[in-house]
């Protein structure tokens, strides 16, 4: 059997409440990473902020290994390593949930930006006829999304394991926005089309109607001619 390095006991993260803590820890460093990344392919550079909490955090689960592996003798002589690791797991994860809650919050705006960028060059009409599904259904879930994460942020109050679970559950809908934008992109060409044909329409209308005033300008004339003599 391998010696246990330090002559520390390996038990210290088998613990319940330590097992719980790396758990929860892993479940949101997934959500961070994914959201981090998606975040610079729509951006195109790095957010240092979430990085430097997902840096702080690493820091924070190192110094419990140190303790593990026997490395940090001040704690061990003083017997305090079971509560050391799990106060540390815990700034770890406070760290984490901040770089995954920032970055989902971040994105969100960015995705909601793009799509209203998307749109902008086209009229409520264009919008209707190419995009039908967008005033009824794709701009109603953005403000909704965008007022439940805003709500999230403000509750302070809601037990840590609700936020926990809320912030995943969050992290995915926001995949729903990423497939609005892809859908309302795909939609470009079509936009452009409906709106050439548009102001096609728009100055045929205006040239028959420059054609009929000219007409009845002549006909008023030639009235005038006829009756005046």
């Amino acid at each position: 059997m391998m010696e246990d390095p330090g002559g520390q006991d390996g038990s210290l993260l088998d613990a319940a409440g330590v097992q719980e803590r790396l758990k929860r820890i892993t479940e949101l460093y997934a959500v961070a990473k994914t959201l981090i990344l998606k975040t610079e392919e729509y951006t195109h550079k790095a957010d240092l902020q979430p990085i430097k909490e997902l840096r702080d955090a690493f820091d924070h689960v190192m110094d419990c290994y140190a303790v593990r592996f026997g490395l940090n003798t001040d704690v061990i002589s003083q017997g305090g390593s079971l509560s050391y690791i799990e106060t540390h797991l815990d700034k770890a994860y406070g760290h984490v949930y901040r770089a995954a809650y920032d970055t989902l919050d971040f994105f969100t705006l960015i995705l909601r930006e793009k799509i209203k960028d998307v749109l902008s060059g086209y009229g409520n009409e264009a919008i209707c006829a190419v995009i039908p599904e967008y005033y009824t259904t794709i701009k109603p879930d953005i403000i909704f999304l965008c007022q439940k994460i805003a709500e999230y942020r403000d509750g302070k109050d809601v037990a840590a394991e609700l936020r926990h679970s809320t912030l995943i559950a969050y992290s995915r809908e926001v995949k729903q926005l990423v497939d609005y934008h892809a859908a309302v992109t795909s939609k470009i060409s079509a936009l452009e089309e409906y709106k050439k044909k548009a102001r096609k329409e728009k100055i045929s209308s205006s040239m028959t109607q420059a054609i009929i005033a000219v007409i009845a300008a002549a006909f008023g004339a030639l009235c005038s001619w006829f009756f005046m003599n």
